[in-house]
């Protein structure tokens, strides 16, 4: 093979002007080679900041000139986050910013931000790179993913051998990766948005993990090409490093709240592995990131592979010795805790919320006090009252149980928006969320006429997959002539042959107690992600595709599509004689186009669907909700003390996925204070941990604000707002007198006193802060961006700006004699970064504001005007026609928006 031959990478060009840093959590072997890796590169510092290092780990630690151990324990944590809010990517963020003035204190001139698996790989020395780009304030560095060859030795952290490269276009990864290419982003597991390396100081302006988001810094990123360097990523590490880091996140000891829909999925894919035993770990391991020969052969062919060997590199200066901090033994209890007696499995949007609820109530009707049931139910676009909904069925006598689990954007990523029956695609995520035990997947339109549990101990003699034949094949084996030749070809293609193998996907039994079963529901998986859009039937396809030669065939009473028994296909020869031979089914699927709970006319399957629903609402005492459906009773009348006992003391289970606000956030800075959101947990932490609010200008502190001064939340804004705004009082004028009434470069940062290593948490950054003195329209220019309020007219405040220049969240303020009433957000078309505002400000007169009190539009965080004719409160009466803007160079020719732009208005 080529890549055989090619000469290895064996460490980096020269880091020589170059301090690394990462915030480590993690085994000793992997914190020593990962130091290494740069120390031998030449870098000069390396800052290793342990998070709650593990007794053991810090004892000991080799000591160096270039490396410098700093430790962070649960204590600063808990000084500055609230429970549940101190995520690692915000860890990480706050980090840098601490560690970023250590190391300009230490007279360094650029720090690389990465993670402790990460490992920064330049192809000329970093004196060359930093002058081929003398502006640029961060140089981004793209990222590669390393893994095993097939021929690997024992795993260690940075032992993997082959590195993918960025190919230049699109490309199939499925060639030579399978159903693992479903985790990629371009070529990549987990981000792919990169690391960078940051001129010392770091200039203002919001920061993630992968890069500057906003202000003067993202302006003046640039990226790295290839040729020059990038980041290898050795996601894979060891078997030990591997576990440690995911059950980490399976136990919420290490909260990474930006995971990405891929990554998610892969958390859930390890979170199985990770139940096993040690050898099954270690085989999963080996499986999932190990290249074949043959896909090596394949990556080659595309100059997508190059080989690593950084063994040397990894070896010293420092002395790699295991010990303290080593991961602890490879195991982790099963998802589900416990075993039931019969699970099943649904899909279901907002659509199906109804006749999903009859599904499960024929089940439950059917099944009774036969054993313990369990519904795993994945919703599409489901609210949290939906979720109640599905269980009031745990009300019902018997044991049954609930959970709900959100795979929206699961379907979005791979899927799309366009399909509108999409939800039944969620069947490709269930092997992320079923307990390991067989279990039988319904569709929502499917109804159980009597007890059908004999399928749960029934011997699939190997199969992983059990189904009914579809409807479409047994119509081709009835009559080929009578089936289009594009269907005929296609059926005989997925089944190899035999058409009868194609089965319905309405009833399927998963056996996930085979150990084949994963790995063939992820291969049906990956032939949705990566090429569902040329299967007609898409997961059905793909799932009667990657289990050939795994099915097993049910008895068509175990799905009685009644689409097919009703059409006049059924008067094919031989057809009428299957459809009465099974007619006394036990499960009915109601598969027509037109569905019995959405019309009443008297016909028979309809009717059987009605008396069915029916019987099982009776039974159970529970409303399914359609239209026809009985009252309910309330099925607490016959529990059992037993019953009440369970249920009182059931714990809470969480509801789908809520979206996370963050715990502060800074609303504006402007003449009479600082307004900020803050959270009631974070503001009786501040109190209790007496923190403040610290403003620097170009490392000058201006002034020190005690988050206990905060007023009570407002609610004199304009619009309505979200709970805890408030404001923290401070004179700016006063404040900036002895800056000329003008900060660059300011700061906002959490503080506390006597923090650990003076940590802070970061709040907010700004390019300047204008007193209002000095917040003349001219300062726009100096921010760099390019705005206008071009009217009033109506009780409307209008005008426009350049989107692209105020980050990822673009907003604007309006003020009134200097006091903030409320927050513009602009919402940019799909064609251009420019948005017009209109806000309603009649709300304004009768507030007790003076009539010739100036009403301004501002940049936030900054208190510079937007440029455009002056407003007072008192023209706010006047006739519509007296109030329209001059004509300026800002709202003509060039400086015109092009077309009518959406607009949000939104109150912070």
């Amino acid at each position: 093979m080529a890549d055989r031959a090619l000469t290895p990478l064996t460490g980096s060009a020269s880091l020589q002007g170059l301090a690394v840093f990462a915030l480590f959590r993690g085994d000793r072997t992997q914190l020593l080679q990962w130091a290494n890796a740069h120390v031998s590169a030449g870098a000069d510092h390396v800052y290793a900041v342990l998070d709650r290092p593990v007794p053991g780990l810090v004892e000991g630690l080799p000591e160096h000139s270039r490396v410098t151990w700093m430790t962070l324990g649960q204590q600063t944590w808990d000084q500055f986050y609230v429970p549940g809010g101190d995520n690692v990517e915000r860890k990480q963020v706050d980090v840098l910013r601490v560690v970023a003035r250590r190391a300009a204190a230490d007279g360094h001139g650029y720090l690389a931000f990465v993670d402790a698996d990460e490992v920064v790989m330049l192809r000329q020395p970093f004196d060359v790179l930093r002058a081929r780009f003398p502006d640029a304030d961060v140089l981004r560095l793209g990222v590669r993913e390393v893994w095993y060859a097939d021929d690997a030795g024992p795993t260690a952290p940075f032992a993997a051998s082959l590195a993918l490269r960025r190919p230049a276009g699109r490309y199939d990864w499925s060639r030579a990766l399978g159903w693992r290419a479903q985790f990629l982003r371009a070529g990549v597991l987990g981000h792919d948005g990169g690391k960078c390396l940051y001129r010392l100081p770091i200039a203002p302006g919001e920061v993630g993990v992968h890069g500057p988001v906003s202000g003067h810094l993202r302006e003046r990123t640039v990226d790295v090409p290839a040729d020059s360097g990038d980041l290898l990523h050795f996601d894979a590490g060891s078997v030990s490093t591997w576990n440690a880091k995911w059950r980490s996140r399976l136990d919420r000891d290490t909260v990474a709240f930006g995971l990405g829909p891929h990554r998610k999925a892969q958390l859930q894919l390890f979170a199985h592995a990770l139940s096993g035993g040690a050898d099954t770990q270690e085989a999963f391991f080996r499986g999932f990131f190990t290249l074949t020969d043959e896909a090596r052969e394949t990556l080659d062919q595309a100059s997508l592979i190059e080989p690593v060997d950084l063994e040397v590199a990894v070896s010293g200066p420092l002395p790699v010795t295991s010990g303290g901090g080593q991961a602890g033994p490879p195991s982790r209890p099963p998802l589900d805790g416990h075993r039931v007696d019969f699970q099943f499995a649904m899909v279901c949007d907002q659509r199906f919320v109804a006749p999903t609820m009859a599904t499960m109530l024929s089940v439950i009707a059917q099944i009774g006090d036969r054993g313990s049931i369990r519904f795993v139910i994945l919703g599409d676009g489901l609210t949290p009252a939906h979720a109640a909904r599905f269980r009031e069925v745990e009300l019902t006598p018997y044991d049954v149980e609930v959970r709900v689990h959100d795979v929206t954007s699961d379907l979005d990523r791979d899927v799309g928006t366009e399909d509108a029956k999409r939800a039944t695609f969620g069947r490709i995520y269930l092997i992320d969320h079923l307990p390991p035990q067989r279990t039988i997947y319904l569709d929502g339109d499917i109804l159980a006429t009597r007890d059908f549990t004999e399928l749960f101990r029934l011997d699939l003699q190997g199969a992983c997959l059990a189904g009914v034949t579809d409807s479409a094949a047994l119509r081709l084996d009835a009559n080929p002539a009578g089936v289009p030749i594009e269907q005929r070809m296609r059926l005989v293609g997925i089944t190899r042959g035999d058409p009868s193998d194609y089965l319905n996907g309405g009833v399927l039994i998963f056996d996930l107690d085979n150990p084949d079963f994963q790995r063939l529901a992820l291969e049906a998986r990956s032939l949705v992600v990566t090429r569902g859009r040329s299967l007609k039937q898409r997961d059905q396809d793909a799932m009667n595709l990657a289990f050939a030669g795994r099915k097993y065939r049910l008895p068509n009473t175990y799905n009685y599509m009644t689409q097919f028994y009703v059409s006049d296909r059924c008067v094919d020869e031989g057809l009428p004689a299957v459809k009465y031979a099974h007619a006394d089914a036990s499960l009915i699927h109601f598969s027509g186009a037109v569905k019995p709970w959405e019309h009443s006319e008297a016909e028979f399957y309809n009717g059987l669907y009605r008396r069915l629903v029916h019987e099982a609402e009776e039974r159970l005492g529970v409303s399914s909700g359609l239209y026809f459906s009985l009252p309910a009773r309330s099925p607490r009348e016959a529990w059992s003390p037993q019953r009440w006992a369970d249920v009182l003391g059931a714990p809470d289970r969480p509801s789908p996925d809520a979206e996370r606000t963050p715990d502060l956030e800074l609303v504006d800075i402007t003449a009479d204070g600082v307004y900020v959101r803050i959270s009631t947990d974070l503001l009786r932490l501040a109190r209790r941990q007496d923190l403040v609010l610290r403003i620097e200008s170009r490392g000058q502190e201006l002034a020190t604000l005690p988050l206990s001064a905060l007023s009570p939340p407002l609610v004199r804004l304009v619009a309505s707002t979200r709970p805890g705004v408030r404001r923290l009082p401070l004179d700016l004028e006063a404040l900036l007198a002895g800056t000329d009434g003008i900060a660059r470069d300011v700061e906002l940062t959490l503080a506390a006193p006597q923090a650990l290593d003076g940590f802070s948490r970061w709040v907010a950054g700004s390019r300047l802060l204008a007193a209002p003195s000095a917040a003349t329209a001219g300062l726009i220019e100096e921010i760099g961006i390019r705005a206008a309020v071009t009217g009033l007219a109506d009780g409307m405040l209008s005008g426009w700006c350049d989107i692209d220049t105020l980050g990822q969240r673009p907003r604007l303020s309006m003020h009134v004699a200097g006091e903030l009433v409320a927050r513009l957000r602009l919402e940019p078309s799909l064609d251009d970064q420019r948005a017009m505002f209109s806000v309603p400000v009649a709300d304004l007169v009768g507030r007790g504001y003076p009539s010739d009190a100036p009403l301004t539009v501002r940049i936030p965080a900054t208190n510079v005007p937007v440029p455009g004719p002056r407003v007072t409160i008192g023209m706010l009466g006047e006739p519509a026609s007296t109030r329209s803007a001059p004509s300026t160079e800002a709202d003509t020719g060039r400086g015109r928006p092009r077309t009518r732009w959406r607009r949000g208005r939104e109150a912070q």
